[in-house]
């Protein structure tokens, strides 16, 4: 156990979380108040349902379905080979409420069963808005050969509001040797139901998945909340066992762009070498190069897709 979370705080988890999650089982260090953590490494940890490491929960907040005014910080740290069990959620950190921000840290070989090899996220079920779970903001940063062995999100599964920024995300997979598996994919990043993603100057390289080999989006019936605004990322050989080499992209709302990004040598194996596009999307001042699939080698625009195509 981490000499810097030497104790665990008192939890107390809404009927809502335990419908949604099944039965989670917290191991992880707990924090529900506000906390900095500076050059630290968290090596070889294994948490239970939640966590491999870290469980961010502020009672009240939770209590009711609010955001909360905890504050997390992470800087300088290495987060390696750490798991959770069975059916788990965040192979490092669950997240639940509160604002977390992680600064120049690293994560690398991490792995959740379930969801978010690295991080993942609570959904804002009990209020249903964007702003009723944690936020997370992700800079300089670097996400290195994590996996969600069963279902999504080989780094992080982001379901509430999150910017990440200078990041890298390379070989990271959803679905663990065998992409196929993965349910709903994202070899690096999975943005589900109130997600509101803003991205900006990061790499994906070398990720996998079935969909969307660097990043999947599938929101639902709750998708009116949910958008993806991608601004200068570089997305590069990676690769899908089926749709969206790169990016599978479902969100249905007029509020998803990818602005002045780059696609070089994705590849999948069905549609969309580059995107696959079953929601809206606009791609604005982008460069697809080397791209491949059986159709679509840039772009794959469903049935009933929407697809604005600028400059």
């Amino acid at each position: 156990m981490n000499p810097i979370l030497h104790k665990t705080l008192a939890l107390t988890l809404s009927a809502s979380l335990l419908n949604a999650y099944a039965v989670p089982a917290f191991s992880a260090e707990t924090i529900s108040a506000d906390k900095t953590i500076t050059g630290e490494t968290f090596k070889d940890e294994t948490g239970n349902q939640m966590g491999g490491v870290l469980v961010l929960n502020e009672p009240t907040a939770a209590a009711t379905g609010t955001r909360g005014d905890m504050v997390v910080n992470i800087k300088d740290s290495h987060f390696t080979n750490n798991s959770t069990s069975a059916g788990g959620y965040g192979g490092t950190i669950f997240q639940y409420t509160g604002t977390l921000n992680i600064d120049n840290t690293t994560f690398t070989g991490n792995t959740a069963d379930w969801d978010g090899g690295a991080i993942s996220t609570a959904f804002p079920e009990k209020s249903q808005q964007p702003d009723g779970a944690g936020k997370l903001v992700v800079k300089n940063s670097t996400f290195d050969s994590n996996t969600a062995t069963v279902y999504s999100a080989g780094a992080i599964g982001l379901y509430s509001e999150g910017e990440i920024s200078n990041s890298t995300f390379t070989n990271n997979n959803a679905g663990g040797h065998d992409p196929a598996d993965a349910t709903d994919g994202g070899g690096a990043l999975y943005l589900g139901g109130w997600a509101q993603a803003t991205l900006k100057g990061n790499l994906f390289e070398g990720n996998s998945s079935n969909r969307g080999g660097a990043i999947g989006t599938t929101a639902g019936g709750i998708s009116q909340y949910a958008y993806l605004h991608s601004t200068g990322d570089t997305f590069k050989n990676n690769t899908a066992t089926k749709f969206g080499g790169a990016i599978f992209n479902q969100f249905a709302t007029a509020n998803n762009y990818v602005n002045d990004a780059t696609f070089t040598g994705n590849k999948a194996d069905k549609y969309g070498g580059a995107i696959y596009n079953s929601g809206v999307l606009t791609v604005n001042n982008s460069n697809f190069t080397t791209n491949t699939a059986d159709a679509g080698g840039a772009i794959f625009n469903a049935n009933k897709a929407v697809l604005n195509l600028e400059g």
